[in-house]
């Protein structure tokens, strides 16, 4: 997993690791099972607000332990086999889109499942993320529920969180 520091956007492209709310954990998720606990997941958005409620989504609901980087070219450099649990990346960034970001990945972990998310639901753009081989294609404003299944699917498949919560 690679070192959790938080450096200005500018200088290394990431946007924020994962942080605790204002005044710690909230009260309404303190009983709730976290699906994604001991999960990494890398975020690419170059929108703030998408990243952060991304961020929210996956880390302060899900219990997932977080990277967000607005810079695809940077973010690809803390991929390796088996250091992300998997990846969400929207499709038009700078200095890459995200379908190429996801060949350029799959090169080092073929195995990574990318889900990719995008303003703009294009057939083209379908297509360009199922030929990079992305596992799911989620449509900006991307719903709590819809974004946290997708995730959960990918990397728990069968459901285990759900026997180990019980």
């Amino acid at each position: 997993m690679p070192a959790t520091t938080t450096r200005p956007m500018e200088e290394s492209g990431l946007v924020m690791d994962r942080q605790r709310s204002p005044g710690g954990r909230w009260s309404y998720l303190s009983d709730e099972p976290r699906p994604l606990a001991g999960r990494y997941v890398l975020i690419i958005e170059d929108d703030r607000a998408t990243a952060n409620f991304v961020r929210f989504v996956l880390a302060e609901v899900g219990g997932a332990q977080v990277q967000v980087y607005c810079d695809p070219a940077i973010a690809l450099q803390t991929v390796e086999p088996g250091n992300w649990d998997a990846v969400v990346t929207d499709i038009v960034l700078p200095s890459m889109t995200g379908s190429e970001f996801t060949r350029r990945a799959h090169r080092i972990d073929r195995y990574l499942p990318v889900i990719t998310m995008t303003a703009f639901p294009s057939l083209a753009n379908r297509i360009k993320s199922a030929k990079a081989d992305s596992v799911r294609f989620l449509t900006k404003p991307v719903p709590v529920e819809l974004l946290l299944s997708s995730v959960l699917e990918v990397v728990d498949p069968f459901g285990n969180w759900i026997r180990e919560a019980g």
